[in-house]
């Protein structure tokens, strides 16, 4: 057999005789190296494809990277001013809590710090798009606005306990005897003096305020009207239960505008100065009992802006 030629493969011809296809080597050879030359074809499509995926992924990354950061900076903006707004709330809750007298908040629990293992915050899919510099700023934001979140919910619960400590205050203060009920000019003080009719020393429970007959005369603080009628020594005289243990009277009225179990607030009129009961004057008696204990009334006087 030629040495040029190799047996491709055995094939049947007429007769049932083997016949053998006879092709040259270098035809064979050729063969092979065309072979050979389409798989390196083949292998460096591949790796041209995944190149050029890379640059595009590439370029995608820092065209990625570029919106992140303007975002990025957006929302540390937005955080730095958040940041800024809480802490005014905390200034604003201390002064009104101060202004109320009310238990200042802990600076430590406002912090509302939370604990736990460390985990990827972002997700990994975005994580490789970006630098790790890129990355941990935006898990340092996230922590960041989370805590603001959670800082915000404190400051709401702790705003509603304010204001519901504060409204109990306030409907104290409303039901505490704090002005005087007139104007005109005190002629008698609290404590002992000489009686204007007996002329001996006695001790004087309250403190007298001149005017003209039918000056009005109003409540010093929200109350119920307990009595309203005559009464001897005192007159006309009206006594108002006000709560948290103060009651306060109102004597030598000309005539009163009240009737027993009605409700007044700070300010409305109760009656009118006058000179029933035993008097040398146009005047009215006012007292003011804590307790059942009479109190300086002048001692009670509040400024205005309080309520």
């Amino acid at each position: 057999m030629n040495r040029t030629t190799i047996f491709f493969s055995p094939i049947k011809g007429k007769g049932g005789q083997k016949r053998y296809l006879l092709l040259p080597s270098t035809i064979w050879l050729f063969g092979i190296v065309i072979s050979i030359s389409f798989l390196f074809a083949i292998n460096a499509f591949v790796d041209l494809s995944q190149y050029t995926f890379n640059r595009i992924s590439y370029a995608h990354s820092l065209l990625k990277n570029r919106e992140l950061k303007a975002d990025l900076k957006m929302f540390q903006t937005l955080s730095n001013q958040t940041e800024r707004d809480v802490r005014n709330l905390f200034t604003f809750e201390d002064r009104v809590r101060l202004y109320y007298g009310l238990e200042a908040v802990n600076t430590d629990i406002r912090e509302v710090g939370i604990g736990g293992p460390e985990t990827d915050a972002l997700n990994t899919t975005v994580a490789t798009l970006i630098n790790d510099r890129l990355h941990n700023n935006l898990e340092n934001l996230q922590i960041k606005i989370e805590k603001q979140i959670r800082q915000a919910d404190f400051e709401t619960e702790s705003f509603a306990s304010m204001f519901e400590e504060i409204v109990s205050i306030k409907k104290k203060l409303r039901r505490t005897p704090s002005i005087l009920p007139t104007f005109g000019r005190i002629t008698s003080g609290f404590g002992i003096r000489i009686h204007p009719i007996e002329h001996q020393e006695a001790y004087h429970w309250g403190i007298d305020i001149a005017n003209r007959i039918w000056t009005p005369l109003y409540a010093t603080a929200d109350g119920i009207v307990e009595f309203a009628e005559y009464s001897s020594g005192f007159g006309n005289l009206v006594i108002l239960k006000h709560g948290f243990g103060y009651s306060t009277f109102y004597g030598h009225l000309q005539s009163f505008t009240v009737n027993p179990g009605a409700f007044v607030a700070r300010g409305d009129l109760v009656g009118f100065l006058g000179t029933s009961g035993r008097t040398t004057g146009p005047h009215v008696h006012y007292e003011i009992r804590r307790n059942n204990k009479p109190i300086d009334p002048l001692e009670s006087i509040y400024p205005v802006a309080m309520f």
